[in-house]
């Protein structure tokens, strides 16, 4: 594999691991703003059942539940958005190579 292919490759990798990172914190963001009162909602009420009612531990368990939802989720998110992520990220790849100039000297051969 030469010095080149190395290169695209990991700049191929770091576009999607990127790329998929974004989408699963997007989708994370956007599901915790739409349903923040019910995941607010069930922390106070873990908190009043421990006896610990305040607001760090408040803040602490809402995101322990939102965390504790999504972690398995994320395998399933990640079979749904692994095809449009490997084509954007390829998309990226060329794009960036093409503005660097690289892509017509690895179609070449040099």
């Amino acid at each position: 594999m030469s010095l080149l292919d190395r290169a695209i490759a990991r700049q191929f990798l770091f576009n999607a691991l990127t790329l998929l990172g974004i989408l699963f914190a997007l989708i994370i963001i956007i599901d915790f703003s739409l349903n923040f009162d019910e995941y607010l909602l069930i922390a106070s009420a873990l908190a009043k059942e421990q006896q610990q009612g305040g607001t760090v531990r408040v803040g602490a368990l809402t995101a322990w539940i939102v965390f504790d939802l999504w972690w398995p989720r994320l395998f399933q998110l990640y079979g749904y958005l692994i095809g449009l992520v490997l084509v954007a990220a390829m998309g990226f790849t060329s794009a960036q190579m093409s503005k660097n100039r690289e892509l017509v000297r690895f179609l070449r051969g040099v």
